[in-house]
């Protein structure tokens, strides 16, 4: 199958060397409510947070990268000015990027998913993906360096 056919009506993910994205399309009933989040999303990362954060940010709109946070002196594994957090808004969503080491991996258990308005915005942000290293998978997806977007888009 290729990959635009998995686009269209299929389900994708992407994992940016540790995170999912995953694409599916969704029907939305009724209107949407703007909610300010209570809580904020840890993403766990080997040590490439600050790419990963910057990547979103340059890929997906109301995205930033909003403060880097980085060692005060040497600690076990590390040194002094080694990035240890990078805080982000991901399409508003507040997370925490947190370069914690190889203990734990990206997969599709956990996936941003992204509603698109048309297959135009949802092949940009595929694209991006797969052009910053992401990975079609068998699950009918791609793979990011990172994180997992999900591109849906809105029915109508």
């Amino acid at each position: 199958m290729t990959p635009s056919a998995r686009r269209r009506g299929g389900y994708w993910t992407n994992t940016f060397a540790a995170e999912t994205v995953a694409f599916a399309r969704i029907e939305h009933q009724g209107e949407h409510t703007n909610m300010t989040p209570k809580n904020t999303i840890c993403l766990w990362f080997d040590k490439d947070a600050v790419e990963a954060a910057r990547f979103y940010a340059a890929t997906f709109p109301d995205s930033e990268v909003t403060a880097v946070h980085k060692a005060p002196g040497d600690y076990p594994g590390g040194k002094k000015g080694d990035v240890l957090t990078v805080e982000l808004t991901v399409l508003g969503i507040p997370c925490l990027g947190l370069n914690g080491g190889p203990a734990f991996k990206h997969s599709e258990a956990f996936s941003f998913q992204i509603a698109t308005d048309n297959q135009e915005e949802t092949d940009r942000y595929w694209n991006a993906i797969v052009n910053n290293g992401g990975e079609e998978t068998h699950v009918a997806g791609a793979r990011t360096v990172g994180a997992s977007p999900g591109r849906s888009p809105r029915a109508r």
